[in-house]
């Protein structure tokens, strides 16, 4: 369970190894940040393979996933249980910049 803004979520995660995977969109998702939502991968402390331990959640290292940079990648959505729609998450990077032609 995370509180993020006045809300609590209970996230949904995707196992990749020893790190989860935290797919999430927020209230800047689109405007200041990139359109699809970005990643969080959250380190499990070491020998917590059962998944139980308390871990925290570090905002500032919110990635833009691969599919931002390049149309060669598809990207999975944020969950519902993963969209804080009323709470901007003001940390991360934001949206690509590209270089002009």
């Amino acid at each position: 369970m995370v509180r993020v803004g006045e809300a609590d979520h209970r996230l949904t995660t995707l196992d990749n190894g020893d790190t989860l995977l935290v797919v999430f969109a927020d209230a800047t998702t689109g405007s200041e940040t990139y359109g699809a939502g970005r990643f969080l991968h959250v380190a499990l402390p070491e020998g917590e393979r059962d998944r139980t331990a308390d871990v925290v959640l570090d905002f500032n290292r919110a990635v833009v996933p691969p599919c931002g940079f390049s149309d060669q990648f598809n990207c999975p959505l944020a969950p519902p249980s993963n969209r804080f729609a009323t709470t901007p998450v003001r940390a991360g990077e934001k949206k690509p910049r590209f270089a002009t032609a």
